[in-house]
């Protein structure tokens, strides 16, 4: 069986204001957290004048008046939310696992949501572990997705 997605279980929130946004450490990530949710209106068109033409992928799915949103798209908007939550320095997305239910259409609201799934230290770095849940205008599953990355890098020894 091929697992679901809710809507319900990913509840929208506020963005933190820019200013106020704490610093990415694990401390500021506790596991459960909330994050704040990204609406984003699919505009097609100029996805592929700019994140599709850097990207360089050809194929006439994506682009057109019957494209569908590329899915590098949607690991974009991933690193994203944590960009929008944390005042991040250096950091790293170190991997992602990508569940696919639906592709998105021109003019459709991405909404994406999620928590802190995991954070822990390894080797002197923090990571966190966001779980992800995308949907097209409010509802529809279009992406889970468990996204990793290195939130704060360990303080670089001195050799002598």
């Amino acid at each position: 069986a091929r697992p679901s997605l809710n809507a319900a279980d990913y509840p929208a929130r506020a963005m933190p204001d820019p200013a106020q946004r704490p610093s990415a450490a694990m401390v500021n990530l506790p596991v459960g957290m909330i994050l704040g949710s990204r609406e984003v209106r699919l505009d097609l068109a100029e996805i592929e004048a700019g994140f599709l033409n850097d990207l360089c992928d050809p194929l006439p799915i994506y682009r057109g008046p019957e494209a569908v949103c590329h899915p590098a798209f949607l690991l974009a908007e991933a690193n994203q939310i944590l960009v929008d939550n944390v005042a991040l320095g250096p950091w790293i997305h170190t991997a992602s696992v990508v569940q696919h239910y639906s592709l998105l259409q021109d003019g459709e609201t991405l909404s994406l949501r999620g928590r802190v799934a995991e954070a822990f230290e390894r080797r002197g770095h923090e990571f966190v572990v966001l779980d992800l849940g995308m949907f097209a205008d409010g509802a529809r599953p279009v992406a889970q997705i468990s996204h990793t990355a290195i939130i704060r890098l360990r303080e670089r020894s001195e050799k002598v």
